[in-house]
């Protein structure tokens, strides 16, 4: 059986990279940032993309290798905040490996981006913290459906260093792999 691939999706600034750097060291997978494989293969940072190109252009660009990461096996993929909210991508994402969702209450995120460069959908709040409050608030209910919709398992992402989130995914897979074997 092929080893199957551990996903992390959630809203920006949830922590994908920095527990999928974690969950890539504690299983000995690679890692791979979806955005900057993007950046990587185009020369050009995602936001050049969104202004350029545009948003529509860049999520062809995310599909096309969310379907690449179906072909490959035995990685931690970190996928950008909005890769999941699409559904052609949530059957790929799944069949992919076992997808998490890592959950982070809003003023969490707002703490966490506040001071954050170069994303594109937080633009419209300029800074100020009230309007990026609302803005984070309004974006993650519209998108938390699909986050859970795409995801395997959930977990709360917003407490705990990075590697202690990491220890409770495997956990969590562990323990759902062990009641799938005793037919549970």
């Amino acid at each position: 059986m092929r080893p199957r691939n551990l996903i992390l999706v959630g809203f920006m600034g949830s922590g994908k990279t920095a527990v999928g750097r974690a969950l890539a060291r504690l299983t000995g997978r690679k890692y791979i940032d979806l955005d900057r494989l993007i950046e990587s293969k185009h020369r050009m940072s995602v936001s050049a993309i969104f202004r350029q190109m545009g948003e529509g252009r860049f999520r062809d660009m995310e599909h096309r290798e969310v379907r690449a990461i179906f072909r490959r096996t035995g990685l931690v993929v970190a996928v950008g905040g909005g890769a999941a909210v699409f559904p052609r991508n949530r059957p790929w994402l799944r069949r992919s490996g076992t997808v998490v969702y890592l959950r982070v209450p809003v003023p969490v995120l707002v703490k966490r981006l506040a001071r954050s460069k170069g994303r594109p959908l937080l633009r419209p709040a300029r800074g100020n913290r009230r309007a990026l409050t609302a803005l984070i608030g309004s974006l993650l209910r519209k998108r938390s459906g699909a986050y859970r919709a795409a995801s395997h398992i959930s977990v709360d992402g917003g407490h705990g260093n990075p590697g202690d989130v990491a220890r409770i995914i495997l956990d969590r897979i562990q323990v759902g792999n062990e009641q799938r074997h005793a037919g549970l």
